[in-house]
C-alpha cells in the first residue's frame, strides 16, 4: 500500500469557513446522508440545555459480522465494541431500541442496514469514512450555530472505538479531536485503558456491565462517573464492588460533560430503554438496589 499523504492544508476547523475551509471547497465522498442522529430520544433532550447533540450510531459489537452476509457482504469485519458483555449485546440501543428495534428477530430494516454499512465503511474504506466523519461534524457545528446552539458530538452511540488514537493522514495525522479542538465530545466506554488518556475536549463516562465491576470501581476511584442501568427506579446511592457512591439522574440528558464530578465518582443512573432491556435478566440491567431509597426525580 502506498504512503497516504496530507491532502489538505487546513487542519483545524474554523467556524467561519466551515467544511469548505477544511476540504478546500471540494465536498468529500458522502456515503451517509444521516451520519449523526440529532432527533433520537436521547439527542432531543439536549435542546432544552441549548445544545445540539449529534450521535453516531453503528451496528454494535459484532452485529455487522453476523448480519452483513444478508446484505451480500462477506468480507472480514472487526468488533466495534470489543468489551461489550453478552448482556450488553442483547439489549444494545444500537440494535434493539428506537427505529433499529422495529424489526422481526433475525431480520434487518433500513436503519440496521445503514448501521451495518457504517461498520463496513469503517473497516474497508477507513480513510474515506474518517473524512466523511469530519465533514459531518463540521456540518453539525454549522447547524448548531445557525440555531444559536452549541454542538456536542458523541462518536460512539453503540460502539466503543477509541477515536482519540485514530490519526487522519489527509489532515496531517491529526485526530478528530485535534481538528475540532473547540468542540465538545462525549462518550461512554467499557475500556478502562481509555481513561486518563483522553483529549481535553472528550468527556468519558465508564459503563457498568455484569462482567466489569472491578474496572467500574477503578474508574470511580479515578474520579470518573460510571453509568448504570437500573430496573424500575433510580436509587439514591449504589455500591459497586464495595464502593458506595451517590447516584445522579442520567436520563435528563445525554450531555455527560455537564454531569457533576467528585473524588470517588458518581453513578449516572439510567432506566432501561426498549422492551428487551426492561425484561433483561442477564445482570446487565441491575436489580440489586431495591433496598435503597429511590432517588427523587423531577
Amino acid at each position: 500500500m502506498g504512503k497516504v499523504i496530507q491532502l489538505f492544508e487546513t487542519t483545524k476547523f474554523n467556524a467561519t469557513t466551515g467544511w469548505q475551509g477544511l476540504f478546500a471547497g471540494k465536498k468529500p465522498t458522502v456515503r451517509f446522508s444521516r451520519f449523526f442522529s440529532v432527533d433520537s430520544a436521547k439527542a432531543i433532550k439536549a435542546t432544552k440545555y441549548n445544545w445540539l447533540n449529534g450521535i453516531n450510531y453503528m451496528a454494535p459489537a459484532d452485529f455487522a459480522s453476523t448480519y452483513a452476509p444478508k446484505m451480500g457482504f462477506n468480507g472480514k469485519l472487526g468488533n466495534v465494541c470489543s468489551h461489550a458483555s453478552n448482556g450488553c449485546k442483547k439489549i444494545c440501543l444500537g440494535s434493539e431500541s428506537g427505529q433499529a428495534g422495529i424489526r422481526k428477530e433475525g431480520e434487518l430494516n433500513a436503519t440496521m442496514r445503514s448501521r451495518i454499512n457504517k461498520v463496513i465503511a469503517f473497516f474497508h474504506h477507513h480513510q474515506e469514512y474518517m473524512l466523511e466523519m469530519v465533514y459531518h461534524i463540521a456540518k453539525l457545528i454549522a447547524t448548531a450555530t445557525a440555531k444559536g446552539m452549541q454542538a456536542c458530538v458523541r462518536l460512539n452511540g453503540a460502539s466503543d472505538i477509541a477515536y482519540e488514537k485514530i490519526k487522519i493522514p489527509a489532515f496531517g495525522n491529526k485526530t478528530v479531536f485535534e481538528i475540532f479542538p473547540d468542540t465538545q465530545f462525549v462518550d461512554y466506554t467499557k475500556k478502562i485503558a481509555r481513561l486518563g488518556k483522553e483529549p481535553a475536549n472528550l468527556s468519558l463516562t465508564f459503563s457498568l456491565s455484569e462482567e466489569n465491576a472491578s474496572d467500574a470501581k477503578q474508574a470511580l476511584l479515578l474520579g470518573y462517573n460510571v453509568a448504570v442501568i437500573f430496573a424500575d427506579f433510580l436509587p439514591e446511592t449504589y455500591t459497586i464492588d464495595g464502593h458506595t457512591v451517590p447516584v445522579i439522574n442520567g436520563d435528563e440528558h445525554d450531555l455527560r460533560h455537564l454531569d457533576p464530578r467528585r473524588a470517588g465518582g458518581f453513578v449516572v443512573g439510567l432506566l432501561p430503554k426498549g422492551h428487551k432491556a426492561k425484561k433483561d435478566e442477564t445482570g446487565f440491567v441491575v436489580r440489586d438496589h431495591y433496598n435503597v431509597p429511590a432517588l427523587a426525580v423531577a
